[in-house]
């Protein structure tokens, strides 16, 4: 509870900055075993009311925690942004943890036509991003071209 509470103090002590700049303050849904569910998630973001937070819902991550579109069904506008990274649970079985993210996006496991009819359920309309390392060009352009498969762009 410590941390539940060190944290609202922390966001909240940051909002009047974010709306004199115009900038979301956005909580991720990291491995970090803070908001591992999308209930405690919702609640958080809910315990703060301010139009200037939501969550950064990173869909790769999630599948550690859930199953992505049950999470945005649940979080719904309070997604400010997505982050686009693929998991695969044949490669996390089969070669450990970690491995789990080393499919292309579109090449793993994620459901993505249910993540994208779950996103239209919700009518989300902000920005989504991909979690690169360093890349060329190519592979900018692959990860671009990715995106805009799974997104249905």
């Amino acid at each position: 509870m410590d941390s539940w509470n060190e944290s609202l103090a922390v966001i909240r002590s940051g909002l009047a900055a974010a709306e004199k700049h115009q900038v979301k303050i956005l909580v991720e849904n990291v491995w970090a075993g803070f908001l591992i569910s999308a209930l405690d998630t919702v609640r958080f973001v809910d315990e703060i009311d301010h139009p200037w937070f939501g969550s950064y819902f990173d869909v790769g991550n999630n599948v550690r925690w859930g199953v992505p579109q049950h999470w945005i069904e649940l979080l719904g506008p309070r997604i400010g942004k997505l982050d686009i990274k693929e998991w695969d649970e044949r490669l996390h079985r089969s070669e450990g943890l970690s491995k789990g993210f080393a499919s292309p996006i579109g090449d793993g496991t994620i459901e993505w036509d249910q993540v994208r009819a779950a996103l239209k359920r919700i009518q989300y309309q902000g920005w989504a991003t991909a979690e690169v390392g360093r890349a060329n060009r190519e592979r900018l352009a692959d990860i671009a071209a990715r995106m805009d498969r799974v997104l249905d762009l």
